[in-house]
């Protein structure tokens, strides 16, 4: 009421003053599973996220929609490859069935002829 007497604030139109409602932070595990979802969904559609010498080949453009947010896959991949080992082992599962060598440790000691 006092702000709309000293025509402040979004009832009084001022574009300065808005009356959204931040939103929480997310969580790792909901940003890792964003990762995820959007890596499965590039399997489906366009095939293995890495190539055999084990570089990813993610199309930089690649940015499928997560729960409503764009996803940059290729970036975040990198960013998940160089923080794997700091994340406890129900974070490190995530990531396991998606064919990406740094989180299958299984795949590290070669493959048969």
């Amino acid at each position: 009421m006092e702000l709309g007497r000293l025509r402040m604030g979004p009832a009084a139109g001022d574009a300065r003053v808005t009356s959204a409602v931040p939103q929480a932070r997310r969580g790792r595990k909901e940003r890792l599973m964003e990762i995820v979802i959007a890596a499965q969904r590039h399997i489906a559609e366009t095939g293995p996220l890495v190539d055999e010498a084990g570089q990813i080949r993610v199309a930089a453009d690649y940015r499928p929609k997560v729960g409503g947010r764009e996803v940059q896959l290729k970036k975040r991949l990198y960013a998940a490859r160089d923080r794997y080992t700091s994340y406890p082992p129900d974070l490190q599962a995530l990531f396991t069935g998606l064919g990406l060598p740094w989180a299958n440790p299984a795949n590290t000691e070669g493959t048969p002829d």
